[in-house]
This record gives structure tokens, sequence and C-alpha cells, in this order.
């Protein structure tokens, strides 16, 4: 009968059959093959091969229904989506109509709400839900909002909190863990193509998750006792404490200040202990290798490691014990470093701070609840941090402008405004604690002749550090104080203190972006390496990292090297031979190509998003005037606005030239590289995803301290449709 309705509907040509048709068409008479009419029509609707239109009373064809069939699935972000002809239809979970994860579902779209939705449910897949593992009273459980908490009935596998899973509800409150989908904050699919795209990946392969099944999830007391017992210090009576951004899930660090009873105070940092459960040789340091970061494009974090050790047993989690590698400073009363230990510890961080709440504290005096028994010691955090950047600067530390652009996200992670963020006392404070400690590492190590993966950045180019003087100087934003010529040639190298008292300048500047971006494309790129040529910018002459071992390949490596060297009972010639120069280097070349493309990675995620938000917005982006600066003239002017958006103006070759840093139109200069303009966004393009800018007025003249440009003849108009 199945064969016969549809050949019945190709012969006729019909859109839509009603059930007395097809009897009547067939010649049907009896109960029984009116029975059987009815139960081929609704098998033909529920597999979805036809489609019932209650209104009408009709049935027709699926592919001419203008409706969609899927199994209802969640992608990486805990969305509903059904896949159809290879198109992902997502479905906002207020449309499900009652479906559930796995359920044979048909979909159609709402013109007016612009949506799709579940229009019926044609066969259910069981019953069985998506929920969250969450920790609850210290425990980890099932929270389900149909349900609320549910004890996990198989704990034969570890799951870490934010872990979206299948589960079957069981009586008495409790659930089988059917599958796992993936973890709340992993990526989006369209995140997912540019990760791929570029070398990483959010999958670990069954070597690593063997590895994974012998690490133990919780530290056991046999497990400390043993640590204690063979060396490990305990520092879980000290109140040591995490300082991270709010969403931080991998925390690597933690810190606590005390004064000591001669006047001193001593700064411990305490550092995630990743090479005690990574070994070398094992899958999870090939994935490192391989990996050599993790990435955080918005919204989301592609981890280096499994999140089982990066938000669990490595991640110092507040109120659990952890196992860590300790560094500590004793400073004198100026901030100068007398005493430097490292060992290996366990500890107990007492809270999970924020920068937001830090700052609060001690930039705005007020208290934040939780954080009263910490007060003093913050303070005592701020003093001797001040103390470490006022030496930093004495010896030649350059500090560039460090105000980014954030992207404010909707629940769905889509951009809703672009605002400025800059850092506070909070993310100052955990900045030069960690380069303090990085440096007083390093050079210990380096002073025994110990090999490890540096991070070096050289001298930069002085010449292009002139070029940015000279467009200060002429545009008035900074005096003649720094001579850019020696005689009629151009200066070769300029000092430290030059270079700071420019980007002190820098810092003062109206809408500054330009001038910052200038400046710090004159250095030197920063990387890793096995043979030591100091950081310029910090003004260390050695520097290596060891404080992101869960986020950085080159902190975990560096991290195997003190295990070794401890192992060996500090024998510096057995680690070196262990650790060969020529072996590091390779690495660390890895590691330094795999930075470079988790940054591209979160540019173009970042581009992604931003295109998106202006297509959507656009309307309310331009309701008022963007202000910026022109970044470069070429064959088109490229400019940096204040809100994070990068753009061109594009221009009519034969009307306008390009002299030096100028666009010139006849004999008057049009616009300078530097200038300060208001524009609107005119379109997006939509293979590259390029921002195209009209130019609405050139503001030089009213950030230019009163002054119009040197020697030159500049007006002040209109934007011309012309250039």
């Amino acid at each position: 009968m199945d064969d016969k309705i549809i050949s019945f509907f190709e012969a006729s040509k019909k859109n839509n059959v009603s059930y007395d048709e097809f009897v009547r068409n067939f010649n049907l008479r009896g109960e029984k093959n009116l029975k059987k009419l009815k139960r081929s029509l609704d098998r033909l609707v529920s597999s979805g091969t036809l489609y019932f239109d209650s209104k009408e009373n009709t049935y027709m064809l699926f592919e001419n229904s203008n409706m969609y069939k899927g199994i209802l699935l969640i992608d990486n972000k805990g969305r509903y989506y059904i896949s159809d002809k290879g198109n992902k239809l997502s479905i906002s979970d207020t449309n499900l109509n009652n479906a559930l994860y796995g359920d044979f579902v048909l979909v159609s779209f709402d013109m007016k709400k612009n949506c799709y939705y579940v229009k019926d449910i044609l066969k259910r897949d069981s019953n069985r839900y998506v929920s969250e593992v969450v920790l609850f009273n210290g425990e980890l459980c099932i929270h389900d909002n149909r349900f609320g908490y549910l004890e996990i009935a198989n704990r034969n596998r570890y799951f870490i909190p934010g872990s979206l899973v299948l589960i079957e509800k069981k009586n008495n409150n409790m659930a089988d863990i059917i599958e796992y989908i993936c973890h709340k904050d992993d990526a989006n699919s369209d995140i997912l193509s540019i990760v791929y795209n570029h070398g990483f990946s959010n999958d670990f392969n069954s070597y690593i998750k063997n590895e994974l099944e012998s690490i133990p999830t919780s530290l056991s007391q046999d497990v400390i006792d043993y640590e204690l017992s063979h060396g490990r210090v305990d520092l879980r009576d000290k109140d040591i404490v995490t300082i991270d951004c709010d969403s931080t899930k991998d925390i690597d660090d933690g810190v606590y200040v005390e004064k000591n009873d001669d006047g001193t105070v001593s700064l411990y940092v305490c550092i995630a202990n990743v090479s005690h459960y990574v070994k070398d040789g094992s899958a999870l340091s090939v994935r490192i290798k391989e990996s050599g970061t993790s990435v955080y494009p918005p919204s989301c974090v592609i981890p280096m490691l499994p999140r089982e050790l990066s938000n669990g047993i490595c991640s110092l989690n507040p109120n659990q014990d952890r196992l860590a590698m300790c560094f500590k400073s004793t400073f004198d009363n100026n901030g100068n470093v007398i005493d430097f230990d490292f060992f290996r510890a366990v500890i107990n961080s007492k809270l999970k701070m924020t920068y937001s709440n830090v700052d609060k504290i001690l930039e705005n005096d007020e208290m934040v609840s939780g954080y009263e028994r910490f007060h003093k010691q913050l303070l005592m955090m701020e003093k001797l941090y001040l103390q470490i950047e006022n030496k930093f600067y004495r010896d030649g530390f350059l500090e560039f402008d460090s105000v980014e652009n954030e992207y404010v996200l909707d629940d769905k992670n889509k951009i809703i405004d672009i605002v400025k963020s800059k850092d506070g006392i909070g993310s100052r404070i955990i900045e030069f604690f960690m380069l303090i400690t990085n440096k007083n590492i390093t050079e210990y190590f380096s002073d025994l002749g110990i090999n490890l993966v540096y991070r070096v950045d050289d001298e930069p180019n002085y010449n292009k550090i002139g070029d940015v003087i000279e467009l200060l100087q002429d545009k008035k934003y900074l005096d003649n104080s720094i001579d850019v010529y020696d005689g009629d040639k151009k200066k070769e190298f300029y000092k430290k203190k030059e270079l700071q008292r420019l980007l002190m300048s820098i810092k003062k500047i109206p809408y500054n972006d330009v001038f910052s971006q200038k400046l710090i494309h004159t250095m030197s790129k920063a990387c890793f390496s096995a043979n030591n040529i100091g950081h310029y910018p910090l003004g260390f002459n050695y520097y290596a990292q060891f404080t992101s071992p869960i986020r950085r390949g080159g902190d975990w490596r560096n991290h195997t090297i003190i295990d070794y060297y401890l192992d060996s009972s500090r024998n510096v010639e057995a680690t070196n031979n262990r650790f060969s120069k020529e072996v590091l280097e390779r690495e660390a070349i890895v590691y330094s190509e795999r930075e470079k493309e988790a940054d591209v990675v979160e540019a173009e995620v970042k581009q992604m998003m931003l295109v998106d938000y202006i297509n959507n917005h656009m309307e309310e982006i331009n309701s008022k005037d963007l202000i910026g600066r022109v970044l470069e003239i070429t064959s088109s002017v490229k400019i940096s606005l204040d809100n994070g958006i990068k753009g061109k103006i594009n221009y009519q070759s034969g009307m306008c030239n390009v002299i030096g840093n100028d666009l010139v139109m006849g004999n008057e200069v049009i616009l300078s590289v530097g200038d300060l303009i208001s524009t609107k966004i005119s379109g997006v393009g939509k293979k590259n995803g390029e921002i195209f800018l009209s130019l609405n007025k050139n503001l030089e003249r009213n950030f230019n301290n009163g002054k119009k440009k040197s020697e030159k003849k500049v007006k002040i108009r209109e934007h011309n449709p012309g250039y």
C-alpha cells in the first residue's frame, strides 16, 4: 500500500490529496482495507515521506510541503538544530514544542517571527534529556530545569562541571548519563571551521582518553601524604587566592603575600603542577607539542589540554587541594629581590577573586562580600606591585597602552555592543607578580647554565621609531625634546628613557590607538627560542615563562625541566643532557608558530562576529558619527575607529595622489596619516568581510591644540564623494 500511495502522487501530479480521494481512486471496500490505508498513511507521515495538513485535512509529498524534517540535535554551544539536506536549521529552545534531543521532528518556518519551530514530533527517541553536569554542595550532579538536581546513578566516568550530557531519568531523583555531548563553553560550528583550518582541534585521540582514565579527578589524602613525605611543602594553611577574569575556568596561578618578622615581604606564586600529570613522552605531551597553546576566541576556549585537566585536577579551583610548583620571592622595603626559592607544594586556594572585584576594593574603596578577610593582604599586594613596577621602569621597562575593545555578547554569543576595557589594578597586580616570578626563576636557571625555552624579543627598528616621532612632532602632539636627527642623518638608536617619554606622550593623545599601533609595529615580534637574546621591551637580559603551563606549551616544557632538575638532585649536567638546546629549539619553533596561528584564529573569529554585528546593527551604529584616525594611506585610506572597528575609505586615484603620509587633491592635503576624522560605515564586503567607510569630516584642527598642520595647506571640509 505504501508504494501504491506514492505512485498515485507521481501519476496524478496532485499536491494535496484527502483520505476520501485515496479511498475513491483505489476503489477500497470493507473495514479491513480502509484500516490498511489508514495505517499506511500514518506510517508514511511518521517516517516523513508524507505531510498531513491538519487544517486542510489533506496529505502531500513531504518534498512539496515547504517543511523540513530531521533528528533534533544540539551543537557545541548547547543550541538545538536539525540538518536538512546539508543545511543547519537552528531552533530556539522556546520553539521546541516539547520535542527533545534525538526526536525525529517536523520543522516549519514562521514568517512573522522569522524563525524555525518544531511543528510536530514524528517519532520520540525515548525518555531522555539533555542536561548539565554541575557542582552542588561539593558533589557532581545533574541539573535540569524540568527536574532540578539529580544524583548521577552511574559514576563510572568523570564529567567536569559544565558538561552537557544526554541523561535517562530514573526514579528517586537519579539519572544515568547516556552520552557526553559537549562542554557548554565549546566553540560553535562557525568558529570550529576557522579553528580546524588553522590546525587546532577540540578533539582528543583515544591514546589521550586512555591516559585520562589513570589520572585522578581529585587529590586524595593518600596521595597528599605520599607527596608530603617525598619533599612537597604543605601550604594549605596560607591564604592563597587566585585573581582572574570572571569567566576563567583554567586557573594556572595562585598568589599570597606575607610580611616577615624582619620587615621584608615574601611573595608566593603557586603555579599548577601540570608536569606532574603530563609526563614527557606521553600522548598528552605529544598533544602539547603539536597544539602549542590554547586558543581564546570570543565566547569559547579551544583548550590545549582536555578539560578534565585544564578545568579539573590541574586548575587551582577554590577550596580544593591541588599540587603546585611554588616560587617564593622575598623583597626588601624598596622592592628589591633579596632571596628566591622554588619547591613543590600542596595548596588550597581560599577564594577565586575576579579582576573587577579587586578593582572595586583597591580603586573605589568598596568592600565586596566574601573578600573581607583578604583586605589586608590585597593592600600588601598593591604596595608590592607598585614597588616592582617602579623598579621595572627604572630598569628600562616599556609599557604599551593596553586599552582594548571587548565584545559584549548575548546568550547566543552574538555581539550586542563593543566597549573599551583598560587594565585595572587587579590585572596589573597579577601581571607584574608573574613577570617578576618568571624573571627570577629564569635568572636562577640561566646562572646555572641550564637550557630553557626562552621568551625573546630583539631590539626594535629604530628607523621606524624615528618615523613615528616625526609624525607626532608634525602633528604637534610631541615637542622636539626627542631628536630624530643626528646632524643630517636619522638617528640609529634611541635610549630607553626617550622611548618611555614617547610612550607617555602617546597615552595623553585623544583617540591614540593609531599611534600606539604604529609604535608597537616598530618592535620586534616576541617568540620562543632556546637561544637567549634577552627581552628588549621588558628590559630583561633573561626571560622565560613558567606561569601558564595549562595554556602554553613552552611553560609546560620549562616545568618538566624544573622537575628533572629536582629529581636528579639538582644535577645541571644531567638536566642539560636530557634537554639539549637543539631539541628545545625545535620545540620552541613550533610553539612560536602555533602562537601566531592562535592569534590569526582569534582575529578571524572576531572579524566574523564583527561583520555579523555590523550587518545586523548598521542603522544603530551609524546613528552617531564614528570617531577614528587614519592608520595608513595607500591605494585606499585605512582607518582605525575608536570602537575597535578597522575599515577603509576608497578614493578615485585619478583625482588624488599619495605623497608621503598625505592624500593630496590638487595642491591641498585632504587627509594625512594620524588625522582624526568622523566617519560612518557604508557597507561590508560579502567575500572578504572588508568594512567600507565614508568620510564625514576631518576633525584634526579640533584636537591639534588649536593649531593647523604645520606648513601644509589643509582644508577642513565636508566629504566629497569624488575622493
